[in-house]
């Protein structure tokens, strides 16, 4: 690993990086050095395939994307930024232009975009409840990717409207200064036990948080009593927890706390990537997977070249290149996990729908308020 000087990463990096192997630990090689993921095989079939739409995107003279996206990376040459770089280097010719938008930002953009006939976006990739707001409004063109065929149904839309590329896990990352790496807990049960006691933080559950949709998909899933939810709240007083999952993580970086819950993994690992004592856990029994839809905005002047970018996300080098530089985990089965992130194959805990995603956060937040109190500032 290459050491240099790091920093606490800000709330615009979850934007880029989340917003996101058993051995306990994440990657110890800079993904700068890695190799291309490019190099990955391209199945015969699916080449065809892309092969038809890139050359279909070069005849209409669509071959500019613009992406809106939770994911646009600070620098084009980083995280997400460098999977749609390579990409661009796969299919010389055909740009992607991502913007970094989420939420209401996102839909003002889109729908207003949308109502002035003045559009410029031409697909999104966003968290469930900004997928959902956009099923809601009709405004998303019908495409299943041959290429993610065997992506779970769970996963995609009955309708074709969306399919999620790439997940992100939150579950545990600890401070290895202060736990061997390996030896972090991998139970919730021995993080609230007394060991860890005042060594435990977590961003505090409020709106659309990383914390909250954990614990909804969790109680979705009958998987966290309200005992348990009891429990963390006595032992994770409100002192001891931050307004934010990205405060979260940059505390057991800093060695303020050993561990945190329900921290974006990724985010963990570009800290660690630039230095920091940190380290990706396997929290078995309580972490949750979440990930953006893409999806094709209907009316594009690029649909071929949209449809390309969108297929290729699925392919052998999309996934691998998410896997490499974004720190998630492809939705192709098979595909590599990031390097020393915990193995996903017995994960089963079922994924919310996009359509649902928004009312149950909505429905789920008084709950969260009743245990864990309001939002810190």
């Amino acid at each position: 690993m290459k050491i240099s000087k790091w920093r606490p990463l800000g709330l615009a990096l979850l934007g880029a990086a989340v917003l996101a192997a058993a051995t306990g630990c994440s990657s110890d090689t800079d993904s700068s050095d890695a190799a291309p993921a490019s190099s990955a095989a391209l199945d015969p079939a699916a080449k065809a395939s892309l092969d038809e739409l890139y050359q279909a995107a070069k005849k209409s003279g669509g071959t500019t994307v613009t992406l809106y996206t939770a994911y646009a990376s600070s620098s084009p040459t980083e995280g997400f930024g460098k999977v749609l770089r390579e990409f661009e280097a796969a299919y010389p010719g055909i740009t992607v232009k991502e913007s970094l938008y989420s939420g209401a930002q996102l839909f003002t953009r889109v729908d207003g975009e949308i109502a002035s006939g003045k559009q410029d976006v031409d697909a999104v990739l966003s968290g469930p409840s900004d997928v959902g707001h956009f099923i809601e409004k009709n405004a998303l063109e019908p495409y299943a990717p041959p290429t993610a065929a065997q992506v779970p149904a769970d996963l995609r839309d009955p309708d074709n409207r969306y399919v999620v590329p790439f997940q992100s896990l939150f579950g545990l990352v600890y401070n290895t200064t202060k736990i061997k790496e390996g030896e972090a807990p991998t139970t919730l049960d021995e993080v609230l036990s007394d060991k860890y006691k005042g060594q435990v933080t977590f961003g505090q559950p409020v709106g659309t948080s990383p914390t909250s949709f954990a614990l909804s998909t969790l109680a979705y899933n009958d998987a966290i009593s309200d005992a348990t939810l009891q429990r963390i709240n006595s032992q994770i007083p409100l002192s001891d927890r931050n307004a934010s999952v990205v405060d979260a993580v940059n505390n057991v970086a800093q060695g303020r706390y050993s561990i945190a819950i329900w921290g974006p993994s990724q985010v963990a690992a570009v800290q660690r990537e630039k230095g920091a004592p940190i380290a990706v856990g396997n929290l078995t029994d309580a972490r949750v997977l979440n990930g953006p839809g893409f999806g094709i905005v209907k009316n594009t002047d690029a649909l071929d070249a949209t449809k390309l970018l969108e297929a290729w996300l699925f392919t052998a080098p999309g996934q691998q290149a998410i896997a490499a530089y974004a720190y998630n985990y492809g939705t192709v089965p098979g595909s590599p996990a990031p390097e020393g992130f915990p193995s996903i194959a017995d994960y089963t805990l079922r994924t919310v729908p996009a359509a649902e995603f928004a009312p149950l956060l909505n429905q789920d937040a008084a709950r969260w308020q009743a245990v864990f109190g309001p939002p810190k500032s």
